[in-house]
């Protein structure tokens, strides 16, 4: 395995297997934000792969309630650090002239020593790993 210069590790599915800890929404926004993922996709330091089967037009409801024009997408997102290397899952909502709406919602983070997630209904959120916790302000 190969230390990553962004702090995640190299292998050759994407991701070591590891801990998976479902957090809450602030937890996994608060790593996501320390660790610059978005600045890093504007950079060019991190790739992106739109997924073909998550990129769709928001519903009549959605372009109602938060006044966005029905032509925008909504769209699952990996950011990958080399090929096959993903580090991050979000989800955003891209408008057609190619801005987005708000920054993206991350779901999942792969780090290198454990994997975040995003606590839906179906899971108890637990505490961020103690490497973690002083991220979180």
């Amino acid at each position: 395995m190969v230390q990553s210069p962004f702090g995640f590790d190299e292998s050759p599915f994407g991701f070591e297997v590891s801990p998976v800890y479902w957090v809450s929404d602030i937890d996994i926004r608060a790593v996501f934000n320390a660790l610059n993922m978005a600045e890093r996709v504007r950079r060019g330091d991190l790739w992106i792969r739109v997924d073909p089967f998550n990129n769709h037009r928001i519903s009549r409801q959605m372009h109602e309630d938060m006044n966005e024009p029905r032509t925008t997408r909504s769209q699952m997102v990996d950011y990958f650090a080399g090929p096959g290397w993903i580090v991050a899952r979000v989800h955003q909502l891209r408008r057609v002239d190619g801005s987005l709406r708000g920054i993206p919602d991350p779901k999942s983070l792969y780090l290198r020593d454990c994997t975040l997630k995003f606590c839906d209904d179906r899971h108890t959120p637990q505490l961020l790993p103690p490497q973690y916790q002083s991220l979180v302000g």
